[in-house]
């Protein structure tokens, strides 16, 4: 019984470990997101240039999304 709940306290702790690390990443990412985003709209003079940036943004906006759902996640997981 003992070992049962050491194994789940362990599992419990990969997990939130887990989180934090996809929480850094994505928010490493959605920098480089802002980067890339300024770039095109500085180097790109065609009608293309709007059409990158409203996509680049609404990949900016589901990252930013699912880092709200993971970091809540890892709230939840901490509370266990």
């Amino acid at each position: 019984m003992a070992k049962a709940k050491k194994m789940k306290r362990n599992e419990l702790l990969r997990d939130y470990l887990l989180l934090e690390k996809i929480s850094k990443e994505l928010s490493e990412h959605q920098k480089h997101m802002v980067v890339i985003n300024k770039n095109i709209a500085r180097k790109v003079k065609s009608d293309l240039k709007y059409g990158f940036i409203e996509k680049l943004d609404m990949v900016s906006n589901y990252m930013k999304k699912a880092q709200k759902e993971v970091d809540n996640a890892a709230k939840e997981l901490k509370l266990i």
